[in-house]
């Protein structure tokens, strides 16, 4: 069985196909990795981890280390928003890599809420108007959203169609056994909707509970600064509407 590594756009559901192979048999390690830094969530309690990722952080742990040593056992599967470089592609040899990609409008909408939360930005969970929230975190951060979206973009073209998953697809009994394929598994309809059931149930590290349409949530505010960052032509390359129609 494959040694997994998935690597995504964040808020494209991560920790939801991590704990879909994990109910399908394989052992997540709850090692994140960015190209960078690495943080085991294995043993730290998630309510705590939510609010404070960098208890977990590994800092005498390269992600070199990390993959050579998960790399020497079957069945492992670790996560993480790791950026482009030739070196990294080496280092990922070993590992099936699934590269998950979302609306960045919806993207960031997500991280918005994962952020109000989570309880990491305090002063975002104290607005009330969700368009207001969303508006702020752009003009405090876009330009470090769109950095972090820039540096994984090139996988998008490097790893082989077969590797792509599209967020909006992940509840789809077809797309999760074209996953599940690429994994090396092989399971029947009724074992995936099953699984699709369990997984829906599980609370993972970054799970923000309901929903929030983009429409409720988008502004001129949001598409300014997204705009001003040319995250509407990167969220062309990735397949997804260049401009915003409510």
């Amino acid at each position: 069985m494959a040694r997994i590594f998935i690597n995504s756009i964040p808020k494209s559901g991560t920790y939801r196909i991590a704990s879909l192979l994990e109910h399908a048999g394989m052992q997540v390690t709850g090692l994140h990795l960015t190209e960078t830094q690495v943080w085991d969530y294995a043993a730290t309690d998630i309510e705590l981890a939510r609010k404070n990722p960098d208890l977990a952080l590994l800092s005498n742990y390269t992600p070199a280390q990390a993959l050579q040593d998960t790399a020497r056992q079957d069945h492992q599967v670790l996560v993480g928003h790791f950026g482009f470089s030739i070196g990294g592609c080496k280092l990922l040899e070993p590992y099936t890599t699934l590269f998950l990609i979302r609306d960045l409008r919806e993207v960031i909408v997500s991280w918005c809420r994962w952020q109000a939360f989570s309880g990491q930005n305090p002063d975002l969970a104290a607005i009330d108007d969700p368009r207001e929230m969303v508006a702020r975190l752009m003009t405090n951060s876009a330009v470090h959203v769109a950095r972090i979206i820039l540096s994984l973009l090139p996988w998008r073209y490097y790893l082989p169609p077969q590797h792509i998953f599209r967020n909006e697809q992940m509840s789809e009994p077809e797309s999760i056994q074209e996953l599940l394929e690429t994994c090396g598994l092989q399971l029947d309809s009724a074992a995936i909707a099953a699984l699709l059931q369990r997984v829906t149930q599980h609370n993972t590290l970054t799970r923000v509970p309901g929903q929030c349409q983009l429409a409720e949530c988008w502004s001129a505010t949001s598409e300014q600064h997204f705009r001003q960052q040319r995250l509407h032509e990167v969220n062309a390359l990735l397949g997804y509407p260049k401009d915003y129609h409510r």
